[in-house]
């Protein structure tokens, strides 16, 4: 993503989201968007000296001109990935990180009823939002990609992550749920199912 297409965007969010035409107001309105978003953009990535904890962060490495990419083990502070014992011998060196979740686009807040977002209006889009919303708790939990139709003991979730969740969903989406019936057996899709249905009768 280039200047160019945030300055379109801004210009596009202005106008039409928020129906400002006036070009002072538009200038103003601009530069806020386009300083938010280089913002956002640029303080998800971090130098390998600020030492992240341990955990899979999604890794830019160089070796001469070649740059390379991989969600890699840190351990200690340090990059524990693919290339890990070649950094020195065939001169791979780490740029930056990124956690991935700060990656994930942020769900919570949005209005699934917005006039402007038809697609998201029926049921049918609002149990996407809700899929998508939980789906990103269960990736944050173990900093790393998540099959919903596993069991999450199968990929490395515990008790204590079990417990966590269901608190952050009920969070997520100010309600209270059953989830006494949550375990580590438990798969993404039950889990999903079972909240789209509470909202449902709701």
């Amino acid at each position: 993503m280039d200047i160019k297409t945030i300055e379109r965007e801004a210009v596009s969010s202005a106008v039409i989201d928020f129906g400002i035409f006036n070009s002072e107001k538009n200038d103003y309105y601009i530069k806020g968007f386009l300083t938010g978003a280089l913002w956002r953009i640029n303080s998800v990535w971090h130098e390998p000296f600020e030492h992240p904890a341990d955990g899979q962060y999604l890794t830019i490495l160089r070796q001469g001109d070649q740059i390379l990419s991989e969600i890699a083990p840190w351990k200690d502070g340090k990059y524990h990935g693919k290339v890990h014992s070649q950094i020195s011998s065939k001169g791979y060196e780490v740029i930056k990180y990124a956690d991935v979740c700060d990656l994930i686009p942020e769900m919570k807040g949005i209005d699934l009823n917005m006039s402007d977002r038809s697609a998201e209006s029926d049921s049918n889009g609002k149990e996407k939002m809700v899929e998508k919303k939980i789906h990103r708790i269960l990736i944050c939990q173990i900093n790393e990609e998540v099959n919903l139709n596993e069991t999450l003991l199968n990929q490395g979730f515990d008790s204590l992550d079990v417990v966590e969740i269901c608190m952050k969903i009920e969070n997520e989406f100010d309600t209270s749920f059953d989830f006494n019936w949550v375990n580590d057996e438990t798969t993404g899709s039950e889990i999903i199912n079972y909240v789209n249905q509470t909202l449902a009768n709701k």
